[in-house]
């Protein structure tokens, strides 16, 4: 599943219908994020296929990364990379193994170091302490459909990073986001949503193939 975002005048009758039931887009907005934070916190489980695109604007290099991500909440994760190669990584909540098919190679990591060596940053999508920062964000709602909200969200401080964020109605997730600085746009979308699917533990554990090549942090 991904949207499509059209630019339509639908958000003007958003607002007239808004303004008639009495509500504030201020309160529109709060609604929103706390209906989104009370779903999140309600997934035990989820599985979705990502398509990430990360934009330098200063040289226009594009990188693009996609896989699948089934997860266990509060931190166990199974994440399997297509592009730019292939990469499986397994979380357990304890520590984190990433995986090289290609090379046999693994790498052990601690579970502090796993979002910033995956790369990818999902945290907006399924994790629902993070919803709760956005309240260092002035918020507009851009756009409102039978299908989705768009929200545009301003950092407060200065040299921080613009979001807009797509709330599905259907999943209450954020099923499209961009996040953009000086530096780089970045852009998520995700699709084949599944809320609390039944998951087999054992895919958060990992077993070091024969002769791999392996690397491990103390």
């Amino acid at each position: 599943m991904r949207l499509t975002i059209k630019v339509i005048p639908f958000s003007l009758s958003l607002t007239f219908l808004i303004f008639l039931s009495g509500f504030s887009q201020e309160d529109t907005i709060s609604h929103i994020l706390n209906r989104l934070g009370e779903e999140t916190r309600k997934l035990e489980t989820g599985s979705f296929n990502f398509e990430q695109k990360i934009l330098i604007k200063s040289t226009l290099e594009e990188k693009l990364v996609t896989g699948s991500i089934k997860f266990r909440a509060p931190d166990k994760l199974y994440a399997e990379y297509v592009q730019p190669y292939r990469q499986v990584i397994i979380c357990n909540g304890k520590k984190v193994w990433f995986y090289l098919p290609e090379y046999n190679q693994v790498s052990i990591e601690s579970v502090d170091r796993l979002e910033d060596l995956m790369g990818l940053n999902l945290s907006l999508f399924f994790w629902a302490n993070r919803i709760e920062e956005l309240e260092d964000y002035e918020k507009e709602l851009v756009e409102g459909t039978e299908e989705y909200y768009k929200i545009r969200l301003v950092p407060k401080e200065e040299n921080g990073q613009e979001i807009v964020l797509v709330v599905s109605k259907k999943f209450w997730l954020p099923v499209q986001a961009e996040v953009s600085d000086s530096y780089t746009l970045v852009s998520t979308s995700l699709g084949n949503i599944v809320k609390n699917p039944e998951l087999d533990n054992e895919i958060f554990e990992f077993e070091v193939p024969a002769e791999a090549q392996v690397f491990e942090s103390p």
